[in-house]
């Protein structure tokens, strides 16, 4: 290890002794962190603890060091320069600083967020940095996940390589964290069983499934009456827009904003818009604004936003804080240019998208704007492939939909299984089984858009093949897979007791009722493949601890929806049990939740990898809030990083891949992947 010289070090001491006011010393000590970085960037070994106790010798002033448990629960060594530059309200010129002496290091092996880890008790400026940084970085090691992560600071086909994660093997350890974090897995007692089968099952038997059957009967055979809404007209009428020429558009990187959330005022747009702003604050670092049709709500989150910047950071400024809004009705097109002229990415969180999407992505497509939503509206997007696909090519928009429970866990496990089966197996991956074990709620978006396609609001499209196996050339992918998921409850059953299984064994399983959208996006990712693969087989449960518990989950769901399938029972259901639009889980119910999804893929010829993912927070909404903003923040910002740099209409697993799951991996997230050790002598293939 290199450091610095003693003449060096006199001469700082000699002009800290000269400068008595504390800022002048932190200054000093900025410079120091960053001339320390440089003389080290080209060792292979960074020792923090020697960088902080050569600058306490240095100082010779009143600045002591201290010890301080950081939220990832590392000690480090801090000092009372390091803390200034992390409460100064000078965030700006200290980030501002620190890229332009990042110059000198592009040609080293510069690790800079080990170098500057003592940000960790402040994850605003850490993102701040990290932000800036995405382009030059050379390598970013994150201490929190112990993983390896690599961003070339020039892309090519040998660099390329770099990008690919090496994941924590480990998948005992990821799947115990939620009992570290003290989740609690729900318990179903008898007396909720007896009531399900004694009183639950008659009623189902003798007033749900009749009424539901003669109604739905009727539905289908008598015309239907109902007029459409002025915004139905407006999308079946298909008023005409002009759109600029690609060649007139703002170039993607000139933009002003990286990118613009749409549905604040929303229950799942609030949570994304609070995690904006507490995780990267609103002094310029990155640039994002909130849309919405009405001003004076929005007004409402912003001064709560503005609040809750000002609690996680009691010391800034906030008169350099900025939070734009941008007014736009989603049913007159003349308001949504505003939203995508000037913007990187669009993440909308409005729903149902059927109703308020549609025009969102058409508007996208034609200015070059990157989108995602959180939709698990299978049908509607499909309809919008068709219809705007090669529409976002020509101008390299990149439409990106599914980007929040349903469905990145599964999507980004079965994609990170299928390389890892490729790549040290040497095989293909031609079945996944996935457990679902999760704790959350439900909010009233999320009924409004069940609601919208049980009572028929929405009518799906009919196309000569499935757009989601659609190739950017217009043919149809050869690439096909299929569901298998359960429709009953059974025991599981597994030949080992190793890994995943060894998790699992001795619980129930029962179906998901999202494994069929989950399905149709692992579909569309399987079929973008470039390379010709076999048809793979893909099966999803949901686990229980015990039959009691697997029974009331299943029949519960069952009871549910045939109660929303006739106006007798979902009329009472609408008005005093479920959540209206804009409400949902309570604080401590989403701090609660968790999920943790193990999965296990086998190929051709008989090997097998596993893999966990876990999720500490609710992942319906809370999670989902996060997952929404990192992928448009990786559209955004990652652009030269991402597995694809033309634009069409993607999976989260084709567009993002592994740069999304790093950005989930550094802000929460826990991921182990490895290969399935061999049964005649149990040694690990895998390399990782």
């Amino acid at each position: 290890m290199h450091h610095l010289s003693s003449n060096s070090q006199q001469e700082i001491q000699t002009n800290l002794r000269r400068k008595g006011a504390r800022t002048n010393r932190i200054l000093y000590f900025t410079f120091i962190i960053l001339n320390i970085g440089t003389t080290l960037a080209g060792s292979n070994k960074f020792h923090l603890h020697s960088i902080f106790s050569t600058i306490e010798n240095i100082s010779s002033r009143g600045v002591t060091s201290k010890r301080r448990r950081c939220s990832n629960g590392y000690n480090i060594q801090t000092t009372g320069g390091i803390e200034f530059i992390k409460n100064l309200d000078r965030r700006s010129a200290f980030i501002s600083t620190f890229v332009q002496n990042f110059n000198s290091l592009q040609k080293k092996n510069f690790n800079y967020q080990r170098f500057f880890i003592s940000s960790n008790c402040d994850p605003s400026l850490h993102f701040h940095l990290q932000s800036s940084l995405f382009q030059q970085s050379n390598q970013i090691k994150s201490i929190q996940n112990r993983r390896q992560y690599h961003y070339p600071l020039k892309m090519s086909q040998q660099q390329e390589k770099l990008l690919e994660t090496k994941h924590d093997t480990n998948i005992e350890d990821v799947c115990k964290q939620f009992m570290k974090d003290g989740k609690k897995t729900l318990r179903v007692p008898y007396s909720t069983f007896l009531f399900t089968g004694f009183v639950g099952v008659p009623i189902w038997l003798t007033v749900l499934v009749p009424l539901s059957a003669v109604y739905q009967v009727g539905k289908a055979l008598l015309p239907s009456n109902k007029k459409p809404s002025d915004e139905e007209k407006i999308s079946e009428e298909s008023t005409p827009v002009s759109f600029p020429k690609p060649s007139e558009l703002v170039p993607f990187q000139d933009r002003k904003y990286d990118v613009v959330l749409l549905g604040a005022t929303g229950f799942t747009g609030g949570l994304a818009a609070s995690y904006l702003a507490k995780t990267y604050g609103a002094t310029g670092a990155i640039s994002w604004a909130l849309a919405g049709r009405n001003s004076q709500k929005l007004d409402m989150v912003k001064s709560e936003l503005l609040q809750q910047i000002q609690e996680t950071s009691p010391d800034t400024n906030m008169g350099n804080i900025k939070i734009d809004t941008i007014i736009v009705d989603t049913s007159a097109p003349s308001t949504i240019h505003n939203l995508v002229k000037d913007t990187k990415t669009v993440i909308t969180t409005a729903g149902p998208y059927n109703k308020y999407g549609s025009r969102v992505v058409e508007f996208c497509a034609n200015y070059g704007t990157s989108y995602v939503d959180t939709t698990g509206e299978t049908d509607w997007v499909k309809e919008m492939i068709m219809k705007y696909d090669d529409v976002a090519q020509r101008t390299g928009a990149k439409i990106v939909s599914f980007c929040g429970h349903d469905s990145i866990p599964w999507d980004i496990t079965v994609n990170e299984l299928s390389k890892l089966m490729k790549e040290e197996c040497k095989d293909e991956m031609v079945d996944v089984k996935i457990y679902d074990d999760l704790k959350g709620g439900v909010s009233g978006g999320t009924i409004a858009t069940m609601l919208s396609f049980i009572e028929g609001e929405y009518v799906p499209k009919r196309f000569d093949f499935d757009p989601l196996m659609k190739y950017p050339d217009g043919s149809k992918s050869t690439n096909k897979s299929k569901d298998n998921s359960p429709q009953m409850i059974s025991k599981i059953k597994v030949n080992d007791n190793s890994g995943v299984n060894s998790q699992n064994k001795d619980k129930w399983l029962g179906p998901f009722f999202m494994s069929a959208v989950n399905s149709e996006v692992v579909k569309r990712t399987h079929a973008l493949q470039k390379e010709k693969l076999l048809p793979l087989t893909y099966q999803e449960y949901f686990l229980s601890s015990d039959f009691k518990e697997a029974f009331v989950k299943w029949f519960g769901t069952v009871f549910f929806f045939t109660s929303l399938l006739n106006p007798v029972t979902a009329a009472p259901m609408k008005r005093f049990v479920l959540p209206k639009p804009g409400e949902g889980p309570s604080k401590k119910d989403m701090q609660n939740g968790y999920m943790l999804l193990t999965a296990r893929g086998t190929g051709t010829t008989g090997k097998q990898v596993e893999s966990a993912l876990y999720f500490p927070l609710d992942v319906g909404y809370k999670e989902t809030a996060r997952m929404i903003v990192e992928s448009g923040l990786c559209l955004a910002l990652d652009a030269s990083t991402l597995p694809v740099h033309s634009g069409g209409f993607y999976s989260p697993a084709v567009a993002m891949g592994n740069v999304l799951l790093q950005r989930l991996c550094r802000t929460g997230c826990k991921f182990a992947a490895r290969v399935v050790p061999l049964k005649d002598d149990g040694k690990l293939q895998s390399k990782l």
